[in-house]
């Protein structure tokens, strides 16, 4: 990443305590971390990019080199943050696995313009919109392919998850099986796609404000919790 990349980064992570850090590349957003005052940890699966990495950042204070797919790492134990730049293979599963850890307090990643989809054009993934209640998802950016070496083939930005301090839901089990439900059958009107589970779901979704031809895609994950809650009193 260039060195505006890096900083426009780093303005909306805030790094600080402890950062994990996939894929780390020459380690040029590492050192910035360690710099901040981060306690970086950075996951680089490449046995010889890995190697030049610790050679490199031996001297800084604050940088640990760990030759491991991020993935398979276990979280920490005590608050942690999670800042890169990821590629576009290994996305989908790197948050997943922000979102799967329970002591993670905010993610700040550099991921494809194709993925970070928050709410553009009305539409919401359902990712997205079943995390919500205990996440905030921001998008940021984007940045230029010429930020990158080589250059980018696809359009990036920087996505911002941060731990709600107060969820919005506190049952996951029964939210999380609404929305499932909901998008099992996407294409279609959702009262069509939850009816059969939710016998007074068209109640509930008049008094949310959700109208019957909405599908489960073109609903804000605040209207998801909104008609969780009708649906659950």
């Amino acid at each position: 990443m260039s060195q505006e990349a890096v900083e426009s980064l780093l303005a909306v992570a805030d790094p600080s305590g402890a950062v994990l850090e996939p894929y780390p590349g020459d380690g040029l957003l590492t050192q910035a971390l360690a710099r901040r005052g981060a306690q970086v940890t950075a996951y680089e699966p490449d046995p010889l990019s890995a190697a030049k990495l610790s050679a490199r950042t031996r001297a800084v204070s604050g940088i640990r080199v760990i030759r491991a797919d991020f993935t398979k790492a276990k979280p920490l134990r005590e608050p942690f943050a999670v800042v890169g730049s990821l590629p576009l293979a290994a996305t989908a599963r790197i948050i997943d696995w922000c979102l799967a850890a329970r002591t993670l307090t905010s993610a700040t990643l550099v991921v494809p313009q194709e993925y970070a989809h928050v709410g553009q054009n009305g539409h919401w993934d359902p990712v997205t919109s079943t995390n919500w209640p205990w996440f905030d998802w921001q998008l940021h950016g984007p940045l230029a392919r010429t930020d990158f070496r080589p250059p980018r083939t696809t359009d990036t930005a920087i996505l911002h998850l941060h731990r709600r301090t107060k969820p919005l839901v506190h049952d996951q089990d029964s939210y999380t099986t609404l929305v499932h439900t909901g998008f099992a059958n996407a294409n279609v009107p959702l009262p069509t796609a939850l009816r059969p589970r939710y016998p007074d779901v068209d109640e509930a979704l008049h008094v949310t404000g959700i109208t019957p031809d909405t599908p489960a895609a073109a609903v804000h994950p605040t209207d998801w919790v909104r008609l969780h809650k009708h649906l659950n009193t």
